[in-house]
């Protein structure tokens, strides 16, 4: 009988973000298809909801934080509070001690997707620094170790690229969801081979659709992100997230007057919610409570939820790069609303890059054009989609079957 392997999946996971759990949720299916019998050490940001939401042990992604303050400079302690040093060095090691015992008897580690290579959130010390620790502490413990299908966003510290380009060196399989990603790793100095292989969430296996009834009318989908808002956005603006407000504002009004379903829903209920209950108040100034309780805003928590909730549509607007994945993975027609190039860049792959485009240069007038134009030629975007999709699906299924061959003969 064939000894058990463990496959550790890491990420930026366990904020309530949709999107990054369909990552880990199609690498489990697909990894548990591959290597029947595996069983799954998990690596989060809140290992307590990871482990919630796929039954199996999870473990920190990284240390606790500690406080720091902001700006002071670009050296390597420059952002922690004062008389914090020492117990920085202290809560490294100590993490790193945790996390050799958490890969004890681990034979494979997959980081699956995401714009994990980004200074976005913490400089160096964030995402470049974990996935450099993680690549390291696998590598010093003899575990092969894949970065699959990740995002890059610009990278601008001389900390953050050496990080990086020494964690490219040491993954056994390293690849990119898009050309923009290789071209940024590229300006820094990465030099191995890459290959791109669609986001991992394109090869996700949607559970049995429950058949019901469909409304007569038309429902249309805004999936809606803080965009610049205060209490969200890595660089906040009031005004310019005033502005995309009401973009949303006038769209939605528009296609209530029409006598469309409209739904508000977010992909990052937390973070998304803040800007459904400011369209829904904006709406209920301007023509009444009873128009605004037209406008169906769900909850959602989980995967199960997200996808009741886009079987009910007709079409849908995404701000959220997951928010097209999702869609188009459903097989409704979507139009993008890119708060950054790689939501368009991932149209592009599913051969609808003419109805996405960046949100400043979006107008109510827009959505409304290009609606009109999806809703015409709805037959050959869906056949498009869905081609594009299968695609896709077979070159991510190509990549987990190439790592999972890692795990076989491997004398381990």
């Amino acid at each position: 009988m064939a000894e058990q392997k463990t496959i550790a999946v890491m990420g930026h996971v366990g904020m309530h973000n949709l999107g990054d759990e369909l990552l880990f949720a199609s690498t489990i299916q697909h990894m548990s298809r591959e290597v029947p019998g595996v069983a799954f050490r998990l690596f989060s940001m809140n290992p307590e909801d990871s482990s919630r939401r796929y039954g199996v042990p999870a473990f920190p992604v990284r240390p606790p934080a500690l406080p720091q303050v902001e700006g002071g400079g670009s050296g390597i302690w420059s952002r922690l509070a004062p008389g914090e040093r020492y117990r920085e060095w202290a809560n490294e090691r100590a993490f790193l001690r945790a996390s050799r015992k958490n890969l004890e008897g681990v034979d494979l580690a997959i980081f699956p997707g995401s714009s994990q290579i980004t200074e976005a959130y913490g400089g160096w010390r964030g995402f470049p620094r974990t996935l450099h620790r993680w690549a390291r502490l696998c590598e010093q413990e003899g575990i092969p170790i894949c970065f699959l299908s990740l995002g890059v966003e610009p990278i601008h510290h001389s900390i953050s690229m050496r990080l990086i380009r020494r964690m490219v060196d040491i993954a056994e399989i390293f690849t990119l969801r898009d050309p923009v990603s290789i071209d940024r790793l590229r300006a820094f100095g990465v030099e191995r081979p890459i290959e791109v292989v669609p986001d991992i969430g394109l090869a996700f296996d949607l559970p049995p659709a429950e058949q019901r009834p469909r409304p007569g009318e038309i429902t249309i989908g805004i999936n809606t992100i803080p965009y610049y808002h205060p209490d969200y956005w890595k660089a906040e603006d009031i005004e310019i997230y005033n502005a995309y407000r009401e973009v949303l504002v006038e769209f939605t009004e528009a296609m209530v007057d029409r006598g469309h379903g409209v739904t508000l829903y977010g992909t990052t209920e937390w973070a998304d919610r803040m800007v459904t209950d400011d369209v829904l108040e904006q709406l209920s100034e301007r023509r009444g409570p009873e128009f605004a309780s037209r406008i169906c805003a769900p909850h959602i928590g989980t995967l199960d939820e997200l996808w009741d909730v886009l079987r009910r549509l007709d079409y849908a607007v995404a701000a959220r790069y997951h928010g097209v994945v999702t869609a188009c993975l459903t097989g409704v027609p979507v139009l993008g609303m890119a708060y950054e190039r790689k939501t368009l860049d991932v149209m592009e792959i599913l051969g609808v890059g003419e109805f996405g485009a960046l949100i400043p240069d979006i107008t109510s007038e827009w959505l409304i054009e290009h609606l009109d134009r999806l809703i015409s030629e709805r037959d050959r975007v869906e056949t498009t989609i869905e081609a594009n999709v299968r695609t896709a699906r077979a070159a991510v299924e190509d990549q987990f079957e190439l790592t999972a061959s890692l795990l076989k003969n491997d004398g381990r």
